[in-house]
C-alpha cells in the first residue's frame, strides 16, 4: 500500500511538472507583440499612440516592415509637459508631427545588450538627415539627454524604451539661437562682432575630425546677461572696447567640440585643449576648468562663485546650448 501511495505520489508530480514545462514553452513560444500592439496595452503611452494615428505613422509602410527599430517613446506625463494634450495632437499639422515622431524612432536594436559600458552614438533616425544622440553611461540610457525610465522592452519588431521627455526637432543653427534669445545679448553681440565666430556657429553639423578624435557639432556655454553686469559692465560694447583679446579668448573657451548633454557630464568631466570634450581655447594658456559631478556646476582657477548652469541641453541644428549664471573665469 505504501509503494503504491508513492508510485502516485511520483506520477502527479511528474504529469505537473511536464505540464508546467508545456505552459513555459507555450508561452516562450508565443509571438511578441508589435510597438503599435504594444502601445494599445499600456495607458501611460496613450498619447504617442494618438500621435502615431494623427501623423498616419500607424499605416507606415516602413514601420510595418517588421524592422528591427528602436523605439524611445515619451510616457503621456513628458508629453503634456512638452504641451502635446490630447486635443493639442489632434489640432497639430500632421507632417509636423510625423517629423518629431520618426525622430524617436532609430533603425536597428539598440538596448543594454548592444550599448556596452560606457557608450555614445549618432544614431540614423527614421527622420532623413537627423541624428539624435544616443548615450549609455553608469546612470542609464540617454536619447539627446533625455532619461530611459524604463528599458529594454523586447517587441517583435524591434525594442522599446520610455522616456521622460520628449526631444523636439530643433530649427535654428546655434548663431540663430543665440541671437534671439532674450538673456544672452552679451553673447550675441560678441560673437556678431568678432572675426569668423558667426562662420563657426553657423557650421552644419557634418562629422569631422577635431584635434583628437572625431565629432558632430558642439556645444556653447553662454553666461547671461546678468553674469557680465556682476562683472561690472552694463554694455556689451564696454567690454569689446575694453579688451577686444579677452572677448575673442572667452568666446573659445566657451567653445566645446562635439554635442554634449548634462547626462554626458554626470560623473564630471575635465574641459581644456588636450582631451575630449575639448575646447576651441584661442588663448596660448591652455588652463581650462572642470564640470563637476552633477554636470551642473563648475570648478575653475579663478571664480570665487561656483558659476551653474541654469538651463541645460537646449538644441540647435549644429549643437547644444547650456546658458550659465557666471562668467567662467579660465585663467584667460
Amino acid at each position: 500500500m505504501t509503494i503504491y501511495k508513492h508510485t502516485l505520489m511520483l506520477c502527479l508530480l511528474l504529469f505537473c511538472a511536464a505540464a508546467c514545462t508545456r505552459k513555459t514553452e507555450l508561452l516562450s513560444n508565443r509571438p511578441q507583440p508589435v510597438m503599435q500592439d504594444y502601445l494599445a496595452t499600456q495607458p501611460e503611452l496613450s498619447l504617442f499612440g494618438k500621435a502615431l494615428k494623427k501623423a498616419g505613422l500607424d499605416k507606415d509602410i516602413r514601420l510595418q516592415s517588421g524592422g528591427p527599430f528602436t523605439f524611445f517613446v515619451p510616457v503621456d506625463s513628458a508629453m503634456i509637459r512638452a504641451g502635446f494634450t490630447e486635443q493639442v495632437i489632434n489640432n497639430y499639422d500632421a507632417d509636423k508631427l510625423a517629423k518629431i515622431l520618426r525622430y524617436h524612432i532609430l533603425n536597428g536594436r539598440l538596448s543594454s545588450t548592444t550599448l556596452v559600458g560606457n557608450y555614445t552614438q549618432d544614431a540614423f533616425s527614421l527622420e532623413p538627415g537627423r541624428l539624435p544622440k544616443v548615450s549609455r553611461n553608469f546612470h542609464g540610457i540617454f536619447l539627446n539627454g533625455i532619461t530611459v525610465t524604463t528599458p529594454n522592452v523586447e517587441l517583435g519588431d524591434g525594442v522599446l524604451h520610455k522616456m521622460n521627455g520628449i526631444s523636439l526637432l530643433p530649427g535654428l543653427d546655434a548663431y540663430d539661437l543665440l541671437q534671439q534669445h532674450p538673456d544672452l545679448t552679451f553673447m550675441a553681440y560678441f560673437v556678431r562682432h568678432t572675426d569668423g565666430w558667426e562662420e563657426r556657429l553657423r557650421e552644419p553639423d557634418t562629422l569631422r575630425w577635431k584635434g583628437n578624435g572625431l565629432e558632430r557639432g558642439f556645444t556653447f556655454l553662454a553666461p547671461t546677461d546678468e553674469a557680465f553686469r556682476e562683472e561690472g559692465y552694463n554694455t556689451p560694447e564696454e567690454l569689446m572696447q575694453e579688451d577686444p583679446v579677452y572677448v575673442r579668448n572667452l568666446l573659445g573657451f566657451y567653445l566645446i567640440g562635439g554635442r554634449w548633454f548634462i547626462s554626458d557630464w554626470l560623473d564630471g568631466v575635465e574641459l581644456s585643449g588636450y582631451r575630449r570634450p575639448a575646447l576651441y581655447a584661442l588663448s596660448t594658456n591652455p588652463m581650462g576648468y572642470f564640470i563637476q559631478a552633477g554636470g551642473l556646476t563648475f570648478k575653475t582657477h579663478y571664480n570665487l562663485n561656483v558659476p551653474r548652469i541654469i538651463h541645460s541641453d537646449i538644441m540647435a541644428d549644429n549643437g547644444v546650448l547650456h546658458i550659465v549664471d557666471k562668467v567662467i573665469k579660465a585663467g584667460i
